[in-house]
């Protein structure tokens, strides 16, 4: 999907939800496995977090929820 003409320049956000759990990957072999460091020319980013049951997470909202 990233190879597409239309996302050329498409910023890629990665959630690396559920990291409250004791079995979670951790952001580090997140962006391993998903191969993160071989996209040489694209901006991307990987945040952690943790949804809390009753709280939307998206929209303009993202920037007011809370992160483990």
């Amino acid at each position: 999907m990233l190879n597409e003409d239309k996302l050329r320049e498409a910023v890629l956000l990665v959630f690396a939800n559920k990291q409250d759990l004791p079995n979670a990957m951790n952001v580090a072999e997140i962006t391993d496995k998903l191969g993160l460091h071989s996209l040489r020319q694209r901006h991307w980013s990987i945040q952690s977090t943790c949804h809390f049951r009753g709280r939307a997470v998206g929209g303009t909202r993202l920037a007011s929820q809370q992160y483990c």
